[in-house]
């Protein structure tokens, strides 16, 4: 059934898991919202991500996005680097209908194209990770990545294979709050691809019994080729809360992007809907 009709509990204010603990806990040695928010802490996570775009820069047309995704951690026998935490994201899209026609002859042949129209289908599938160094502070990572030519349809992907190395910072020297950043360089292994770089700002705030707000988890990105970039400004609030002896956290989030922090197509506007079930290692 639907999380409205089953019996649910609020997490209740409690302990800190693993030592971030400045937010809510599920109690029993449960997640808390401050990890469920953390992109470096050891808890796995089965992730749906849906977001709507009723508008884009240089296109017609929504757009829509259905995300899966696994968060999954793994002990080492390092005492630097004592978890291995990655990420795996397989996206579902479909595209606004750009502007234009696109040339499909020769090159400089401008004379022989088509537009591209709606399209749907497969994205490319990403995969990054961290190896996690604890500090009294918070903690910093460093890990590969890579991103594979999943896409169905060329329109929604590059067709290259990536290697993309990825770093994290996380602060939680405040109680309550969580500052830091996530970012990801990805180099094409090939020449299909394009290099660029994307990062996510982390500012949460915890309000307490499970729920949180602060910034969103949309990446920043910044085509190094071609100049194109995308900065959505991005506004969220969430809940990590027990239901039937499972832990989920559940958060929606606003996008928008102003025509001052973009240059090429980019959604204007969007909202997410995000559903996590949480299992603390």
């Amino acid at each position: 059934g639907s999380l409205a009709s089953c019996r649910c509990r609020e997490a209740p204010v409690g302990g800190s898991h693993r030592g971030s603990g400045n937010g809510a806990s599920g109690g029993g040695g449960g997640a808390s919202s401050a990890d469920a928010t953390n992109p470096t802490a050891s808890i796995t996570q089965y992730q749906i991500q849906n977001t709507f775009v009723p508008s884009t820069y240089e296109a017609d047309g929504f757009a829509h996005s259905l995300s899966l995704l696994l968060v999954k951690p793994f002990e080492t026998n390092s005492k630097f680097f004592p978890a291995w935490i990655t990420r795996t994201t397989l996206p579902v899209v479909t595209s606004a209908n750009p502007d234009g026609n696109v040339p499909i002859g020769p090159p400089n042949d401008t004379d022989f194209g088509f537009n591209l129209g709606r399209q749907s289908g497969l994205g490319d599938l990403v995969f990054i990770s961290i190896f996690n160094h604890p500090t009294e502070w918070g903690s910093w990572g460093i890990g590969p990545g890579f991103v594979a030519p999943s896409a169905t349809r060329l329109e929604l992907g590059e067709r290259s294979w990536k290697f993309s190395p990825t770093f994290a910072v996380v602060n939680r020297a405040i109680e309550t709050w969580q500052f830091g950043i996530l970012g990801i360089y990805n180099f094409p292994l090939d020449n299909n691809g394009t290099k660029s770089l994307q990062c996510q700002p982390l500012i949460v705030k915890q309000l307490g019994e499970g729920w949180y707000t602060g910034w969103g988890d949309d990446l920043w990105s910044f085509n190094t080729e071609s100049g194109n970039f995308a900065m959505p400004l991005q506004l969220r609030l969430g809940k990590v809360y027990g239901c039937h002896g499972k832990q989920f956290n559940t958060f929606v989030t606003g996008l928008y992007t102003p025509d001052e922090l973009r240059q090429g197509p980019t959604p204007e506007w969007g909202i997410k809907f995000s559903v996590s079930l949480l299992q603390a290692d």
